[in-house]
C-alpha cells in the first residue's frame, strides 16, 4: 500500500530497536524481556513502525508464540542494525569523551597479542597523538559483539569473523607447536611432530574455545588419539606444567614468543605441527569506522608489526630454548 514518504520521518530508534530485538528474540514476549519494555509495549512499537512504513514487518508462525520477519522485516532490520550500531557507536564516544576529556580509540586484545604485536601498535599511535583504552579478554569472540555494538573500536580477532557490518584484515598466521622437554624422544627426531607422534601423549592445553576445538578436530581427522589430561587458562600454565614434567604441551607459536625469556622456558624445546592448520589473527573493526583516520591509522600498524614477526626455521632441532 502506499504511504506518505514523510511519514517515515516519524521513525523513531526505538521503533527499529524493537525490530531487532524481536528478530533476535523470536517473540514479542522474550524481545519485552530483553529490552525491558512490557510486551504490549513492543507490539505498539511494531504496529507504529508498520503504520509508518506502510508495509508488513512481522508475521506469526501458526501454532506457536513465535514470530518471523517478512522479506520486507528482513530487509530493514539490515539497515535497522547499521543504524542502532551507529547510534551504540556514538553513545559509547560521548561516554569516552566525558570521562577522559579526549576522543580515543578502544582496542579489544588478547593475551598473545598483548604481548607481542600490541606494544608496538600503540607505541606508534601515541606517538602519532592518539590515545588508546584497551580491553582484554581471553574471550576473543566477545569483542566481535562489542565491535558491533560500537563499545570498541578496533579488535584483534581469531578469523574468520562472522558477523555483519564489520571488516577485518589477516594479520598474521600463528601455527601451533608441540611443547616438550629437551629430554623427549621427539627432540631427537629432528623433524615436525606428526599426527602419530601426538597420539596418546598426555597434552596440556587451553579450554576448548573455537580455535582449541579446531586444532584437536584437525589433528583428530588426521589420526591421532588427543588425549588432553588438563586444561589451562593461560600460555605461561601450559609452559609451567611442561616443565614440571607433567605432560607436553599444544600451545599456538605466538603464545611461545609472549613467554621469551621467562625462566619456565628452560629446558623446553617448541616442535613445528605437520600438516595442521594455524590460528589465523586478524584485525577487525565496524564498517561504520572504515573512514576514521585513527582506524586506517591503527590497521596500518599493525600490519607491519605483524609483518616483521619471523619465526624461526621449521626443523625441530631449531626450536627455542632457554
Amino acid at each position: 500500500m502506499g504511504v506518505d514518504p514523510g511519514s517515515w520521518q516519524g521513525v523513531e530508534f526505538r521503533h527499529l530497536a524493537a525490530l531487532e530485538s524481536i528478530a533476535t528474540e523470536g517473540s514479542f514476549s522474550a524481545a519485552a524481556a530483553k529490552t525491558g519494555y512490557s510486551q504490549s509495549a513492543i507490539s505498539g512499537q511494531i504496529a507504529t513502525l508498520e503504520r509508518l512504513i506502510g508495509v508488513r514487518l512481522v508475521k506469526r508462525i501458526r501454532g506457536s508464540r513465535k514470530v518471523t520477519l517478512t522479506p520486507e522485516g528482513e530487509r530493514l532490520l539490515e539497515h535497522a542494525r547499521a543504524i542502532n550500531a551507529r547510534l551504540n557507536a556514538a553513545r559509547a564516544d560521548i561516554e569516552q569523551l566525558e570521562r577522559n576529556g579526549v576522543e580515543g580509540l578502544r582496542i579489544g586484545t588478547f593475551q598473545s597479542v598483548s604481548q607481542t604485536l600490541l606494544p608496538d601498535v600503540v607505541r606508534g599511535l601515541t606517538a602519532d597523538g592518539i590515545s588508546v583504552t584497551l580491553r582484554e579478554d581471553a574471550e576473543v569472540e566477545h569483542h566481535v559483539g562489542m565491535l558491533a555494538s560500537g563499545e570498541l573500536d578496533l579488535a584483534f580477532v581469531l578469523l574468520p569473523v562472522d558477523a555483519e557490518g564489520l571488516e577485518a584484515i589477516e594479520l598474521l598466521r600463528d601455527p601451533w607447536v608441540l611443547v616438550v622437554r629437551t629430554d623427549h624422544p621427539l627432540v631427537w627426531k629432528q623433524r615436525p611432530a606428526t599426527a602419530d607422534d601426538i597420539s596418546n601423549l598426555p597434552l596440556i592445553t587451553f579450554e576448548q574455545l573455537p580455535p582449541q576445538k579446531l586444532i584437536e578436530g584437525s589433528l583428530r581427522a588426521a589420526g591421532a588419539h588427543v588425549r588432553v589430561v588438563t586444561r589451562m587458562g593461560d600460555s605461561a600454565s601450559v609452559l609451567s606444567m611442561v616443565s614440571a614434567g607433567l605432560g607436553c604441551g599444544l600451545v599456538p607459536r605466538l603464545a611461545v614468543e609472549a613467554e621469551t625469556g621467562a625462566a619456565r622456558l628452560n629446558g623446553l624445546r617448541f616442535l613445528p605441527l605437520n600438516d595442521q592448520p594455524p590460528r589465523l589473527i586478524g584485525l577487525a573493526w565496524n564498517r561504520q569506522r572504515t573512514g576514521d583516520e585513527r582506524v586506517r591509522r591503527a590497521v596500518e600498524l599493525a600490519a607491519d608489526v605483524a609483518r616483521s614477526v619471523s619465526y624461526q626455521p621449521t626443523r625441530a632441532t631449531h626450536g627455542r630454548t632457554a
